[in-house]
């Protein structure tokens, strides 16, 4: 855990680095990150009856933003990089792309009448406590109650995966973090959310993926990381939760969110039309399921009930509590 870690992406050549070495093609976080786009378009479309409104928090050049293009209705991106953002603009990030101050409330769209979805990739594994509190208030902003969308999380360093055993030879390094499963449960918690589920995208570390084994490793990681029982295993996870309120108040009391009137959506971000016409005919069993009602995995057979829409609701113009 960095204290430093907002500084680091504020320098060009690290942004850079970021983009054209840790993701250039073929590499290890490169494939783990098209097993993430493949799986987080699939679990989208099955999650939301309607195209949700994307929120990703911390995104640096834009990776997760355009995963997702064509997906959702409009899509933002907050950072304390202006660096990172210039990135993301030069890569043709389909998002609004706002740079945000390293403390203090984050000003955010909040649109009542379009579920969200909200992300956090590549931060709460060596960020500071503080910054992984900011990101959760930030959600908790966003996502009202059960009914209101999804969060997502990246954890690229589980303790309880192989990667646990480099810690021996790496004793104090700074460098080297883990977190934990009861971490990351223990941070929901605390902000009133539930954990729906997991999804592992590699089971072993980029070393695997060198010679002279790394012709095959790619391909049996890709294969055995897709088994939803091994997630917990996973070197690399993402956690699916939804936002609950205990006993009828919101738990996360510190602003974190100034709330602003909804902004254009970016270039190719656009609701597709044969999903917009999924929002009519209601039928008695759709009108009891909840708009972008959360699922446990992209299954078919999990799918909320098509035709449920939600009651016109008014953007919410309002500081957070």
């Amino acid at each position: 855990m960095r204290s430093d870690y907002t500084e680091i992406f504020r320098d060009e050549g690290a942004a850079e680095q970021y983009e054209s070495d840790n993701y250039r093609p073929g590499s290890f976080y490169s494939q783990v990150s098209a097993r993430q786009r493949d799986w987080l378009r699939a679990f989208t479309e099955t999650a939301f009856d309607v195209p949700p409104v994307h929120h990703d928090f911390a995104c640096g050049t834009g990776r997760v933003l355009r995963m997702l293009e064509g997906l959702v209705r409009e899509a933002h991106g907050y950072d304390t990089s202006g660096v990172m953002l210039a990135r993301a603009h030069e890569l043709d990030t389909p998002a609004e792309l706002h740079v945000i101050e390293a403390d203090g409330p984050v000003a955010s769209t909040v649109d009542d009448e379009w579920p969200a979805l909200v992300t956090c990739f590549r931060l709460l594994l060596n960020a500071p406590r503080d910054l992984r509190e900011r990101a959760l208030r930030f959600a908790a902003g966003i996502l009202r109650g059960p009914d209101s969308g999804l969060l997502i999380l990246e954890n690229h360093g589980n303790a309880s995966s192989l990667r646990h055993l480099r810690r021996p030879r790496a004793g104090s390094d700074r460098r080297f973090a883990e977190l934990g499963h009861d971490e990351v449960a223990a941070l929901l918690h605390r902000y009133g959310f539930e954990l729906l589920t997991m999804q592992g995208f590699t089971m072993l570390t980029q070393g695997f993926y060198r010679p002279p084994i790394g012709w095959i490793a790619p391909a049996l990681d890709s294969a055995v990381s897709r088994r939803g029982f091994l997630a917990s295993r996973a070197t690399n996870v993402l956690y699916v939760a939804r936002r609950l309120l205990r006993n009828g108040r919101d738990p996360a009391r510190v602003p974190a969110v100034v709330v602003i009137a909804a902004v254009a959506p970016g270039p190719a971000i656009a609701a597709p039309a044969a999903r917009r016409a999924g929002r009519s005919g209601r039928t008695a069993a759709a009108a009891r399921a909840p708009c972008g009602a959360a699922i446990p995995g992209p299954s078919a057979a999990s799918r909320p009930a098509r035709g449920a829409s939600c009651p016109p609701r008014r953007r919410s113009t309002r500081r957070s509590p």
